[in-house]
């Protein structure tokens, strides 16, 4: 049993959940985001341990089980998927429309979670070049949606 257990991958997949339905809510939406982003998110967390996996590779015979470890988070988002699907068919949920705030904080530790993962191989998935053109990237967005007045109405 302890073998299907690898910590890494079960806290990117659950603090990655409670991003998800922190940021849209507990109600039939936060539901259907979350189903849709299930996908998305295991196909993340096995790319992150993809890239691990290949950063710290010294021995190819390790090949197999370091392959097999890195599908770990396909593994525990589908057996969220199946208990999401199965439980939305019979509950009601109140409408609640999250706040911007609870948004940003959804975000927050989406992103916290990330650093989490890639904590020890920061080389891997950082480079300079990258980073300041992703960053450039956002601020041209952001300006020009602050002078169309996008940002006016997400309030």
């Amino acid at each position: 049993m302890n073998m299907l257990l690898d910590y890494t991958s079960l806290v990117f997949v659950i603090a990655s959940i409670f991003s998800i339905m922190l940021a849209t809510g507990v109600n039939a939406n936060g539901k259907a985001t979350l189903l849709t982003s299930l996908p998305e998110l295991a196909f993340i967390g096995m790319y992150i341990g993809l890239v691990i996996m290949l950063s710290n590779m010294r021995d190819p015979a390790n090949l197999p089980i370091s392959l097999a470890i890195c599908c770990l988070p396909a593994l525990y988002a589908f057996i969220v998927y199946l208990v999401t699907a199965s439980t939305s068919a019979n509950t009601k949920f109140e409408e609640i429309q999250p706040r911007t705030k609870q948004r940003a904080a959804g975000t927050v530790i989406f992103l916290m979670t990330l650093i989490y993962v890639t904590s020890g191989n920061h080389p891997a998935f950082l480079d300079t070049f990258t980073v300041a053109a992703v960053s450039i990237f956002i601020f041209l967005v952001a300006v020009t949606q602050q002078i169309s007045g996008v940002f006016s109405s997400l309030k």
